[in-house]
């Protein structure tokens, strides 16, 4: 373990981190599940077009959510610890 600023960092490693790919595969799935049964299956032009780029619009919008919560946990992980840094007790 790394630490520095008391923030720890993990190192994640390859029996770490396959759980999260599972995780990707069964999310990429179930939202793929979701884009053939919307309402984008009922279109008459390129539907097959049409589920994909629904499925890579949903794929999106999963990993910009994802990428704001961690941000955010991150800076509320800064703020808690700043007040720490310059502690003279």
């Amino acid at each position: 373990m790394y630490q520095k600023y008391n923030v720890p960092y993990y190192v994640c490693t390859k029996s770490t981190s396959l759980p999260l790919y599972v995780a990707l595969v069964a999310g990429s799935v179930s939202i793929l599940a979701n884009s053939i049964t919307s309402h984008n299956a009922a279109v008459h032009f390129l539907p097959s077009l049409s589920i994909s780029l629904d499925w890579l619009h949903f794929m999106a919008v999963s990993r910009v959510a994802g990428i704001v919560l961690h941000i955010h946990h991150a800076y509320n992980t800064l703020c808690d610890d700043s007040r720490y840094l310059n502690d003279e007790d």
